[in-house]
């Protein structure tokens, strides 16, 4: 059977996530004029910008697995505006064990390189939505609390809670440099309480720059992905004419991209959805994903919830096709996702 797991538990997405990228619009005061609600706007509007400031760290990311372990790792992070990422992932000895290179400013094109093995370019697929539109979901759909001020890493921060304004959803809570508008760390909390997944940095240094040659991938192979420009959008068309999905979900949901690659010769199509902030993703395969985890619930008609590293799952069978469904959601707006799109 394929195994989906390396897109779906895959922490790079955690990690571009959980940084947010910064929130670089007009930091709150006492004094400052307008509406909470006016203010709130321009935090949310401005979460997904990026940072305008070069800088190196090292941070940390975990997430729970179920309810009975955490899954950690440390990851060097290199970042030169107006949106070039190297993500190092360490070993526990402290060795790169991979390497991803993102370049948020060409459409995400990512290279992945793991061990001493060559780069190999993913090319991400056509956005269906301008980031503009994505901003604006993200105002739709979370509330920014008022800031408060405090000291992270020596350093001044501002700490904002993002509140969903749908129930279901996980609420997140980001501590901002007060100097250079990055992100140093992020929380993000189930409803029914505690925090399921967490990303701090544990140094942090701004730079004036940083080498471009550290950016670079030497190209060794194309990942098996939907191809750039034209081509790219033609074959999307054509996966979304000849099998149609919702433009939007319940959860304030919308259609961001679709992608189509092959895991062990079967062949994948990849609906990921967006509320401005968090991702959500449907897989439509030949062949079912094996699901293991601390928490699996047989569901009638052979379908399955799991909580995984990644998020909560859901799975099921319509005819020849297997559908599995992530994301960071309650039981109950999952099944509602679930209901529609079946």
């Amino acid at each position: 059977m394929p195994s989906l797991r390396k897109w779906l538990a895959d922490p790079v997405w955690l990690v571009v996530l959980a940084l947010g990228a910064a929130l670089i619009g007009p930091s709150p005061s006492a004094g400052e004029k307008g509406t909470e609600s006016e203010a709130s706007a321009r935090l949310i509007a401005a979460a997904l910008e990026g940072p305008v400031s070069a800088y190196k760290g090292r941070m940390i990311t975990g997430r729970w697995k179920g309810r009975s372990s955490m899954a950690a790792e440390e990851v060097n992070v290199y970042y030169s505006p107006p949106g070039s990422y190297r993500y190092e992932y360490l070993s526990p000895s402290g060795q790169t064990e991979k390497v991803v290179l993102l370049d948020t400013a060409r459409s995400g094109i990512e290279w992945i390189k793991s061990g001493s093995g060559d780069f190999c370019e993913a090319k991400n697929p056509p956005l269906l939505i301008s980031p503009e539109r994505e901003r604006r979901l993200a105002l739709l759909n979370y509330r920014a609390g008022a800031a408060r001020v405090d000291r992270l890493l020596g350093r001044a921060v501002f700490v904002i809670e993002l509140t969903p304004r749908i129930p279901g959803k996980p609420r997140q809570t980001v501590w901002l440099d007060k100097r250079t508008h990055v992100v140093l760390a992020a929380r993000r909390y189930l409803e029914e309480g505690g925090f399921v997944e967490l990303s701090q940095f544990t140094s942090f240094e701004p730079c004036q720059r940083i080498p471009s040659a550290i950016f670079e991938g030497r190209q060794a192979s194309l990942m098996d992905q939907m191809p750039e420009g034209d081509a790219g959008r033609t074959m999307m068309a054509e996966v979304i004419r000849s099998n149609p999905k919702p433009l939007s979900l319940p959860g304030g949901f919308s259609l961001r991209s679709v992608d189509v690659f092959e895991v062990d010769n079967s062949r994948v199509q990849h609906f990921q959805y967006t509320d401005g902030l968090m991702p959500l993703s449907l897989f439509q395969s030949e062949r079912p994903l094996e699901l293991s985890g601390d928490a699996i619930t047989k569901l009638p008609d052979n379908a399955v919830m799991a909580e995984v590293s990644g998020g909560r799952i859901r799975s099921w069978r319509r005819k020849k096709s297997h559908y599995t469904l992530m994301g960071d959601l309650s039981p109950d707006l999952i099944e509602r996702i679930a209901f529609l799109v079946r």
